[in-house]
């Protein structure tokens, strides 16, 4: 690849950021039936606002484990972090959804990429905050 070459991000058909913003709204306030319908018409699951957010971010953090469970289902990232290096877990765990804590944990792909927040990348042990928050009944 030449140094004058720009690589463009493809964004899937359907998606603008309207249809980005309808999305993440869908999952924040539990309307799976939008989120579907978003989806179907070729809304990518994993788009990002302007603040890297995520629709699982915005489920996770409201405790909408059916749309959480719908978006791991159909291959939302759950190891997506927004701006801030927050993942849906951060969200959802700050938040105190413990049944959404647990369906993230099912699927996340590697524990290091949960202690980026407390900048202990490489880590593969949870933090005391993820210990605190696992505890929970």
């Amino acid at each position: 690849m030449g140094a004058d070459e720009v690589i463009v991000e493809q964004t899937p058909s359907g998606t603008t950021s309207e249809s980005i913003e309808a999305l993440l709204e869908a999952a924040r306030y539990d309307d799976l039936d939008d989120v579907m319908s978003l989806a179907s018409s070729g809304v990518s699951l994993d788009s990002k606002d302007s603040e890297g957010r995520t629709a699982l971010h915005m489920a996770s953090a409201n405790g909408h484990y059916g749309i959480v469970e719908y978006l791991i289902r159909n291959g939302a990232d759950v190891n997506a972090s927004n701006v801030e290096k927050n993942t849906p877990l951060h969200w959802a765990c700050l938040n105190g959804h413990i049944e959404v804590n647990f369906a993230l944990l099912l699927d996340y792909k590697s524990l290091a990429s949960l202690n980026l927040y407390d900048g202990l990348s490489g880590s593969e042990d949870l933090n005391p905050c993820w210990c605190n928050c696992l505890s929970l009944e």
